[in-house]
């Protein structure tokens, strides 16, 4: 009862996944003290998670901090799906990632917003697989805006689709026509396939 929330005023959450964890072994983590001590914990821990793990690429450690915020009965938000979806994304664990984006709805009743579907196109494209993201924009229930199709254009750069590039900076020329960098963008793309002797049409 002392313990935790130190280690929620210091953000140390090592230790206190340590603590959860010897809570359970003895039985205590039943108490509804500890319960809330350990609530309060992991709530505070959220925003480091979102800023540490997540910007660092620790995927891994994300999905482990969401997954003990849920034994300890604390519910993940949208805020929480965001920052989970960029870790997986950052991490190159895609499968994982689909499977909390799949259960968002589903499982924690987190209706899915636009800043997740960007999250799992990134995530899509980041791993070559950008037929997938393409067909994931046009199934989702709302418009894509420009976070959307550009984590689709930037993925198409990095894996050479000019197929699907086009069409996204077709999107954004829309979407955000004072934007030169998507020009740009475009351009270096037609470069790149110049080089490896392939043919455009726009």
């Amino acid at each position: 009862m002392s313990v935790l929330p130190a280690c929620a005023h210091s953000a140390a959450l090592e230790r206190g996944r340590q603590i959860h964890n010897f809570a359970s072994r003895i039985g205590l983590d039943s108490n509804t003290s500890i319960q809330t001590a350990l609530l309060a914990m992991y709530a505070k821990c959220l925003s480091v998670f979102q800023k540490t793990y997540v910007s660092h690429g620790r995927g891994s450690e994300a999905v482990s901090t969401v997954e003990d915020m849920i034994g300890a009965g604390l519910q993940p938000d949208n805020i929480t799906f965001t920052g989970l979806l960029s870790g997986c994304s950052h991490s190159g664990l895609v499968d994982v990632g689909l499977k909390y984006f799949d259960c968002m709805k589903t499982v924690h009743s987190v209706e899915p917003r636009v800043e997740h579907y960007a999250c799992v196109v990134d995530l899509l494209g980041c791993a070559g697989r950008v037929v997938e993201a393409i067909d994931l924009v046009s199934k989702k229930p709302m418009q894509a805006g420009p976070s959307i199709w550009g984590a689709l254009f930037s993925a198409c750069r990095k894996h050479h689709n000019l197929e699907i590039a086009e069409i996204a900076a077709r999107k954004l020329f829309i979407l955000e026509p004072d934007n030169s960098g998507n020009y740009v963008l475009l351009s270096n793309i037609y470069m790149l396939t110049l080089a490896c002797g392939r043919r455009w049409t726009i």
